[in-house]
């Protein structure tokens, strides 16, 4: 069997980092002229990067035990 996948300890962290996301994709695919697609491609890409990134600086358990876990394979 494969290795388990915890819920996140931190969903109100996802949850700013997704708003954030929401709000600059948006604005930057209004500025640029993009479609909803677009759009939703770059809030998508901004906020995995954002999540990601919140976890490294902050340097969780959790994150550094997935980070293990990766390793690993």
């Amino acid at each position: 069997m494969g290795p388990t996948v915890p819920f996140c300890d931190t969903p109100e962290q996802s949850a700013v980092v997704g708003v954030v996301a929401g709000l600059l994709g948006g604005a930057v695919g209004v500025v640029l002229g993009w479609g909803p697609v677009g759009v939703a491609v770059a809030a998508g890409v901004l906020a995995a990067i954002g999540d990601l990134g919140t976890h490294a600086v902050r340097g969780d358990e959790q994150f550094q035990k997935a980070l293990e876990q990766l390793g690993r394979r």
